[in-house]
């Protein structure tokens, strides 16, 4: 048996979060009204500043309840559950639990050409 180890606390700096409560509000009551009338499989909302790229807002859906994080979605998902290993369960809470907004790949796609509109407008070729 190994060992167990103490290490003491480097007195630090403070956490300083960027999340601006209003923004954060809006986005959370928007992304829950889009995810209910849309149905879509997942919903992300990021709101950064462009500035300097402090995260005002970030939200996701479906969400999952911290106080009770093994608890499925709904009764659908409550059935898939119950017919899976116990490994493959396991799998689905860490995929129910993941920030996708920051964990997943993203492919930009159409939203680039608000990039490329832009440098152009910049440039005044447009």
């Amino acid at each position: 048996m190994k060992k167990k180890e103490t290490v003491e606390a480097d007195q630090g700096n403070d956490v300083v979060l960027t999340i601006d409560e209003r923004i954060q509000e809006f986005v959370s009551k928007f992304g829950e009204e889009n995810y209910n009338k849309y149905k879509p499989k997942k919903l992300s909302i990021i709101v950064m500043d462009p500035n300097n790229g402090d995260v005002l807002a970030l939200d996701n859906y479906p969400k999952y309840d911290p106080n009770f994080p093994r608890k499925s979605l709904d009764e659908k998902e409550q059935k898939l559950f119950e017919s899976l290993s116990d490994e493959a369960v396991t799998e689905k809470y860490y995929d129910m639990w993941r920030s996708f907004a920051v964990n997943d790949v993203y492919e930009p796609g159409s939203v680039f050409k608000f990039i490329t509109a832009s440098a152009a407008y910049e440039e005044k070729n447009c």
